[in-house]
Order: structure tokens, then C-alpha cells, then sequence
């Protein structure tokens, strides 16, 4: 992953046949302008958004925990305050850890944690099952509407090919790695 701008542009072209063709069947019976402004310019306008806020707020965070706390070291990246909240040197904290970190210094964390969880459960549900739609249609011969039971095949395989991945690289996390 050291060269992560070539993995990205693998991820993207690996990609690209599924996004294309779920947007194509998903899209039938829109207008091209509804397809663009729904398809390109609100994502583009909702990462934006998101990137802006939360990447502003992890700046912050960071700039705060290095300067005014001087939280310079592993040992010491994690602060709480005196008004219960946390603050934490987001450079120093785990990758897995960053997005809970950063929740920690506002109020309703553990609320937001729970619906963070939720949403990425809903992203990879729904990724996996766009995916399966695709695979589906694609060894279906481009029939529009395949059988459901193929589908249901492809997105236990899908399921499995993680599962063996995740599995395959034990419990010291080169798992996900892989995957």
C-alpha cells in the first residue's frame, strides 16, 4: 500500500464496470441531467462538505493536542479534560482508532459511534449488494432481470472470498490487509 495512488487507480478501474452499471440500471427512466446531478455533482458536493467539517475538525484537533497540550509522543497522545471531553493527537493514535478519537472530543460521541458503526454496516451491505447485482446481470449474459438464487450465489461468494481472506491473515490484522 506505499504506492497507494496506484492501488487507488486499480480499486478505480476495478471498479469502474460495476459503478457504470449499477448507475446505467438504477438510472432508467431518468434524465440525463438527473443522472449527472445525482450520479456526479451531490457526491461531489457531499465530499466536499464532509472533507471540509470533519477534516477541519481533525486538523484542529491535531494542531490543539501538539501545541496547547503538547501531546508529543505515543505514550503520551490521549488527554482528557477537565469537562470530560478528550483530546487526542490524532497523528499518534491508531488508523483504526482516528474517527472515534476525533468523535470522543464532542458531545453525544457514543451516540455518533453507534450510528457510525450502523452506516459503515449499511455501506458494505450495500456495496456487496450492488456488487452481487452486477456479477449477476454480467453472468447472466446482460439479462436485465437474472435469476435470484444466482444472485444470492454471488453474494455468498462474495461473502466467502472475504471471509477466507480476512481469515487467512490471523489475528495480527494482515487480514483486512489483504482484503
Amino acid at each position: 500500500m506505499d504506492d497507494w495512488t496506484i492501488f487507488y487507480w486499480g480499486w478505480w478501474v476495478a471498479w469502474c464496470p460495476f459503478v457504470g452499471m449499477f448507475i446505467a440500471k438504477i438510472s432508467k427512466g431518468r434524465t440525463i441531467r438527473e443522472i449527472i446531478i445525482g450520479g456526479m455533482i451531490a457526491p461531489t458536493v457531499y465530499s466536499f462538505c464532509w472533507f471540509s467539517v470533519f477534516g477541519g475538525a481533525g486538523l484542529r484537533m491535531e494542531r490543539d493536542a501538539a501545541t496547547f497540550y503538547n501531546l508529543t509522543t505515543p505514550e503520551n497522545y490521549k488527554l482528557e479534560l477537565p469537562d470530560g471531553t478528550t483530546i487526542t493527537r490524532l497523528s499518534l493514535s491508531g488508523t483504526t482508532d482516528m474517527w472515534f478519537d476525533l468523535l470522543d472530543r464532542y458531545p453525544l460521541s457514543d451516540f455518533f459511534s453507534v450510528i457510525s458503526i450502523v452506516a459503515l454496516i449499511l455501506y458494505f451491505v450495500t456495496s456487496s449488494d450492488s456488487g452481487s447485482l452486477v456479477i449477476d446481470i454480467l453472468t447472466a449474459n446482460g439479462h436485465p432481470e437474472p435469476p435470484v438464487l444466482q444472485r444470492i450465489f454471488w453474494a455468498l461468494m462474495e461473502g466467502a472470498c472475504a471471509t477466507a481472506l480476512i481469515s487467512a491473515g490471523g489475528s495480527d490484522g494482515d487480514g483486512l490487509t489483504a482484503l
